[in-house]
C-alpha cells in the first residue's frame, strides 16, 4: 500500500512536471523571440562590409579629359551692329601712304598782301617793308628798304618754297625762303652778298563784316579818283589815279604824259599807300606817301633811283 500510495504520489508529480513542461514549451518560441530580439541587433543595424572600391557618387560620372574642363560659355553671336568694322580709313600695307601735297597748303594768291620784317646785313638790321600783289599767276610787288624801293621783278614757288627776284643798284638779288602760315623766312642775296631775313603778313584792314555805306567811307579813304602831281628838281608832272582798296592791296591804274597803265603792285597800311606800276616803255615807278587829312604826300622812285623826287595827291 505504501508502494502504491508512493507511486501515486509521484504520477501525481510526474504529471505536475509534464504539465509544467508543457506551459513552458508553448511559452518557451516566444520567450526565445524576445530574448533574441533583445540579445542581438536588428539586421538592419549590422554593419556593411565596406566595397573595396568606394562608390562612385552617382553625381560624378566619370568623363573623358576633354568633357572634364569647364565648358567655356559659348559667346552669342553679336548683332550686326556690335560687330567691328575694318576702319576704312587704314592704309594699305602693302602701298604707301600718300603724303598731302606740299603745293597744296601754299596757294600763289594767298601771298598777297604786306609783309613787314627785317634783313640781317653786315651793317646790322634792315627793316624790310613789301607789298606783294597777285596778277595773271605771278606774284609782283615792291620792297621798301632803307636801300631804295625795289620792285619785285619775278616770282616762283615751289611748294611752299617762295623765291622773289629784284635789282638793287644794278644788281640782281632775290629772296628765297619759306611760307609758313603768316610768316616767310629764308635767305637774300645781291650780287655776291647775302644774308637771312624774316618778315611777317600785316593782318588785312578790310577783313571786318560789312558795314553801312557811311561806315565804309570812312574805313576806306583809298577808292575812288585822285589828282596829284610829282615833282624832281624844277620839273613838275601832273598825274591822276584810279584807285581801289580790298583789304589790304590797292589796284587801280596811273594817267600820266598821255598813258594809262595798270598798278603792278599796291598796298594800304597804317595810313601809308604804296603802289608800283611801269611805263610802256618798261621803266619802273613806285610812289609812297601818307594820308594826312585826306591828302596823299610822300615821294616816288623812278627807274629803281634814276629819278627820284616828292609827289602829292587828293581825292577828287
Amino acid at each position: 500500500m505504501v508502494v502504491r500510495a508512493l507511486n501515486s504520489a509521484r504520477l501525481v508529480s510526474l504529471g505536475i512536471v509534464l504539465l509544467v513542461a508543457l506551459a513552458v514549451t508553448a511559452l518557451l518560441p516566444g520567450t526565445v523571440e524576445a530574448q533574441a530580439a533583445t540579445a542581438k541587433p536588428p539586421t538592419t543595424a549590422k554593419p556593411v562590409q565596406p566595397p573595396t572600391k568606394p562608390a562612385s557618387p552617382p553625381a560624378v560620372k566619370p568623363v573623358t579629359p576633354d568633357a572634364a574642363k569647364p565648358a567655356a560659355p559659348k559667346p552669342a553671336s553679336p548683332a550686326p551692329a556690335a560687330k567691328p568694322a575694318t576702319p576704312a580709313a587704314k592704309p594699305d600695307a602693302t602701298a604707301p601712304a600718300t603724303p598731302a601735297p606740299a603745293s597744296g597748303s601754299v596757294k600763289m594768291a594767298s601771298l598777297a598782301g604786306i609783309w613787314d620784317g627785317v634783313a640781317q646785313t653786315p651793317n646790322g638790321d634792315m627793316p624790310v617793308h613789301m607789298v606783294l600783289t597777285h596778277q595773271d599767276g605771278k606774284i609782283t610787288g615792291l620792297m621798301d628798304t632803307q636801300m631804295g624801293t625795289l620792285t619785285i621783278t619775278g616770282s616762283a614757288l615751289t611748294g611752299d618754297v617762295l623765291e622773289l627776284g629784284f635789282e638793287m643798284q644794278g644788281s640782281a638779288g632775290g629772296l628765297s625762303g619759306k611760307v609758313a602760315g603768316d610768316k616767310y623766312t629764308g635767305s637774300w642775296s645781291v650780287g655776291a652778298d647775302s644774308g637771312p631775313f624774316a618778315v611777317t603778313r600785316v593782318p588785312a584792314a578790310g577783313a571786318a563784316p560789312a558795314a553801312p555805306a557811311a561806315a565804309v567811307a570812312v574805313a576806306d579813304p583809298i577808292s575812288g579818283e585822285w589828282n596829284g602831281e610829282s615833282v624832281a628838281g624844277e620839273q613838275t608832272v601832273p598825274f591822276a589815279m584810279t584807285l581801289k582798296l580790298s583789304g589790304a592791296t590797292v589796284t587801280g591804274d596811273v594817267t600820266t604824259q598821255g598813258f594809262t597803265v595798270p598798278l603792278t603792285s599796291g598796298g594800304w597800311k597804317d595810313g601809308g599807300l604804296l603802289l608800283v606800276f611801269a611805263f610802256p616803255s618798261g621803266e619802273s615807278v613806285s610812289m609812297r606817301g601818307q594820308l594826312v587829312d585826306g591828302k596823299l604826300t610822300g615821294v616816288f622812285d623812278y627807274n629803281n633811283g634814276e629819278i627820284k623826287g616828292t609827289c602829292t595827291a587828293v581825292k577828287k
